[in-house]
């Protein structure tokens, strides 16, 4: 397994983007496997008074939670597996009802990253690696 357990850093940035799509990866086989987990708040919400009274509420009650999940989309074969494509998708639910989602993708091609996409809301990012 693939996680990152933090992310420190500018919110705004590619490496962000990348944090949220790839936060965690089954590295076995893929296929019918979905992932699922759940994302620190603070990975998603800015506001620190939002935070803060989750925070105090949270041993009795979680009224925000933000639940990721990720599972393998194509294959060209199951024994060499050349590309392999991965869905993400994040949902953030509050008081039980969903309110925000957004969701990416990564490709691996050639034991390598070839390319990931993030989207949510009009924010649409499309990253690919260049060969020099």
């Amino acid at each position: 397994m693939f996680y990152f357990t933090a992310f420190y850093g500018d919110k705004k940035s590619l490496l962000f983007y990348f944090y949220l799509t790839a936060y965690k990866v089954f590295l076995g086989t893929l296929d019918h496997i979905v992932v699922k987990d759940t994302l620190p708040l603070n990975s998603f919400s800015n506001n620190k008074l939002n935070i803060w009274v989750h925070d105090f509420v949270a041993p009795f009650y979680n009224y925000i939670r933000v639940l990721y999940s990720i599972k393998s989309l194509t294959t060209n074969n199951t024994i060499n597996q050349e590309i392999i494509a991965l869905k993400s998708k994040i949902q953030i639910k509050l008081f039980g009802k969903t309110r925000s989602v957004s969701s990416g993708t990564i490709t691996l091609s050639e034991n390598r990253i070839k390319e990931f996409s993030y989207k949510s809301g009009s924010k649409n990012i499309q990253a690919t690696c260049i060969n020099i």
